[in-house]
Order: structure tokens, then sequence, then C-alpha cells
């Protein structure tokens, strides 16, 4: 929470005053790239990375003690995922990179059969699980237990019967979700596939990006597609915006690990970096920069709707499966701002750059 204020406090001591004309795209596609998107997709290898290791380590002794070291590294590197929502494109989903890490739901079934198997996992059988076997999610559903706590997780790794399986299973998933994140930041690095420089080339040489306005629409589509995700997936359909009112608590991404709000919290972040150009301590020029120069008020509506949603997700009392029914109108207020937030984005934000939205404008209503 307190990085998340910074930012917000740097993009908007930074806003300055208009420009009397439209600024170049080229230094917000290059400071972008270089201050948000490949730093966040290092991070995002660098957590995983972490949850890995932990997960070997809990592997070779399941106690209580491993068991939240290994908690602790997914929600880090869950986070860290969350806070790519708004510029994973390109190589992550033409690979389905994104999906081998965080496909919604998971199938305990699936996991469970898996393991009652005779033979042990291999890498090789469990990179041939589909989707909704593997990935961060999967990893959630092994580490944790909303009813019977960390004890009930621990008895199931050291159990006679799967334990050793289900040991050796965490750890191939912690490798598998590693591969995917080094495919995805290799796709991205200069020193790698490059796909870096596809963005900051866009409209001089790039095959993905025939002009630089493409890649800026590229930008406002992920950017406004993260929000649109805490909006429907995250609020509307747990909450019961179309199911009548009814609540639906089995729809929340991450049920095991009762993490709703701090997803929501990053993938908010993840947005505001895209528009400030602000990552951690170091900041750039954003897509505000290019709002600001047609539309200052705008601008300033922007930055106070992510002040605001950004505020009202933070006050749910956690978590937010309790919540739902224990304190409605923390959510309620959540959703309305979220969902204005999301809606400046749709039409006036998009109209100013001139950005046609690529995904279905259904947020549950």
């Amino acid at each position: 929470m307190m990085r998340r204020f910074l930012c917000l406090s740097l993009f908007i001591v930074g806003c300055g005053t208009p420009s009397s004309s439209s600024p170049d795209e080229q230094p917000v596609l290059e400071a972008l790239t270089a201050n948000v998107i490949l730093p966040s997709f290092r991070e995002l290898d660098g957590k995983t990375e972490v949850l890995r290791t932990s997960l070997v380590a809990f592997a070779a002794s399941p106690d209580e003690a491993t068991l939240s070291a290994a908690q602790a590294a997914w929600r880090e590197a869950h986070a860290a995922f969350r806070r790519t929502d708004a510029f994973r494109f390109g190589p992550s989903e033409s690979k389905r990179l994104s999906p081998s890490l965080d496909f919604f739901p998971v199938r305990p079934e699936t996991i469970e059969e898996f393991l009652a198997a005779p033979s042990d996992p291999t890498a090789a059988s469990v990179d041939s699980l589909g989707s909704n076997a593997h990935g961060f999610l999967a990893i959630e559903y092994l580490l944790f237990d909303p009813a019977g706590g960390n004890a009930a997780v621990v008895a199931r790794f050291t159990s006679a019967g799967t334990g050793p399986r289900r040991a050796l299973y965490a750890s191939l998933l912690g490798e598998h979700a590693k591969s995917k994140t080094g495919e995805i930041l290799n796709s991205w690095e200069p020193t790698g596939e490059n796909f870096a420089h596809e963005l900051t080339a866009a409209g001089s040489g790039s095959a993905s990006f025939p002009s630089r306005k493409s890649a800026i629409d590229q930008l406002v589509n992920q950017s406004t597609l993260a929000v649109e995700g805490v909006v429907a997936n995250q609020l509307a359909e747990p909450f019961g915006k179309r199911t009548g009112g009814v609540v639906q608590p089995d729809k929340l991404r991450t049920p095991y690990s009762d993490n709703a709000i701090e997803d929501m919290e990053a993938s908010l972040a993840s947005a505001l970096s895209i528009y400030s150009g602000v990552h951690d301590s170091v900041s750039g020029p954003g897509l505000s920069l290019l709002v600001r120069a047609k539309n200052s008020a705008l601008d300033e509506r922007v930055a106070a709707g992510f002040a605001d949603a950004s505020g009202r997700v933070n006050a749910i009392p956690p978590p937010l499966r309790t919540s739902l029914t224990a304190h409605p109108g923390e959510v309620e207020a959540a959703y309305s701002s979220a969902r204005a937030l999301k809606t400046t984005f749709t039409t006036e934000v998009a109209s100013l750059l001139g950005t046609t939205l690529q995904f279905s404008d259904n947020d549950g209503d």
C-alpha cells in the first residue's frame, strides 16, 4: 500500500502545466518500456524463482515454518504477476504463457486424480496437464486451506498416501511456473527475443506496431483491460452483479489464499504505472503526458479515480470472501469506484487518444 500511494504522489506532483502542442509519443514508449515494463517482468521472474526455491524447501521438509515461507513467496509472486496486467501482450499471449501461469478456475478434482495415480509426477506429466492444473492457482490450491488452516495443509503433504507425490508435484509446479515467467522475460529482454524493441521502434521498423499510435493504443487497451478485470472478475462476479444480487464466493479468483484484495490492488497499480509512468522510485512520461497535453482536467480526474478506486479496495475488510456478505457497503463502494475509473478510460481517455477498444464492455450490470 505504501508503494502504491508513493507512486500516486509522484504522479500528481509531476503533472506540471499542460503543453500547448501534442507531445511526441516516442519518449512515452521508450520510458514505459525501460522504467515500467522490463523492470516488472524482471521482478515477476525473480519473485517466481523465490517461490520455486521455497516450494523445493517445503517439499523436502513439510512443516508449518517452510509452509509459511512458501505461502509468503506465493503471495509475492502472484502480486508481481498481477502488476503486469496492464502490459501483458505480445509473446506472453501469442505463446499462451499467461494462461499457463494463471488460468481460472483451477480444477481440484484433476489435481487429486493426478496425485492418486500410481506413477510419480514428472516435469513432462505436469506440463501435459491442462492449464487448470498448473500455474499460480494450482500452487495456491496446494498451499492454502481456509477451512483447515496450515495444519491441514502440512498433514496432506506428510501423509503416507499421496504426501510424497504431492510434495514432488508442488516442486514441479514451481519449476513449471519459473520456466513460463522466464520465457516471458526472455521474449521482452533486449538480450533475448527483444520484443521491447517492437514497442520502442513502433512506426519505424516494428513488425508488431506499424505506427506509434498503434503501440499507444495497445497500452490503452491493456490498461483498460486491467481495470476491467478488477470490476468484472474480482468484484462484479463474486458480488452477485450478474446473478441478481446472489453472492458467489466460489467466483473469487484466489479463494484458497483469500488474496483477492491484494490481487485487485496489484492490478490497479499495474494500470496506474502505465498511465503515470511511475514504477517504484523511477518516474518518466506515461499515458498521462498524452492526456494532459489535450485535456488537463481529464488527466486530474484519472489521477483522482485511481486514488479513489485503490483506497476503496483497500478499505474492504479482508478477506473479500466474508466481506461480500458482512460488509456489502464497502464492497459496493469499491465496485462503483473501479467501475467509474474503467468508464473514464473506455469513454473519455479512449476517445481523447483516438483508441478503439478491443474487448467486450461487460462489467456485470
